[in-house]
């Protein structure tokens, strides 16, 4: 699997920048790999860069190891399989859609209610799409049992 490694704008940089804690994007199977440019055109590389860059600071305390657009908007997912339903990019969300900012506040206020997501025997679902509130259901992680 060849990796790029982009910046929050898309820019590809070095060949021989470290992706070392950086989430993946999953890239469709049907999708071209660019090869020339250095901004990818595409608006979903566009749309997971620009929110990864957006989250930052969190992506790390909060295991998120991929990101993945598709139609019902991006979505993050940690290594036990918590999944986050973000909707738009930051600034680009629709009318129906919280802003970036309250997005993150909820995430961030869950997460540290509930510490890593490592340590639970259940995967949850974050839905922040909705307008007033973020919704949570528990998905459970394959492997592991309830006591």
């Amino acid at each position: 699997m060849r990796v790029r490694i982009v910046d929050r704008d898309a820019m590809r940089l070095p060949a021989d920048t470290s992706g070392e804690g950086l989430p993946r994007y999953r890239v469709p199977g049907n999708a071209r790999l660019q090869t020339a440019g250095p901004f990818y055109v595409d608006p979903n590389v566009r749309t997971a860069a620009k929110t990864a860059g957006y989250l930052h600071d969190f992506l790390a305390a909060w295991d998120i190891d991929t990101v993945q657009v598709d139609l019902s908007g991006l979505g993050l997912t940690s290594v036990n399989g918590t999944r986050i339903l973000w909707g738009h990019a930051p600034g680009c969300e629709l009318s129906t859609e919280a802003p970036a900012a309250r997005k993150r506040d909820w995430l961030r206020a869950y997460f540290e209610s509930h510490g890593r997501t490592t340590d639970r025997r259940f995967a949850v679902l974050l839905d922040v799409r909705g307008p007033t509130e973020m919704t949570v259901q528990q998905i459970p992680v394959v492997g592991k049992t309830s006591r």
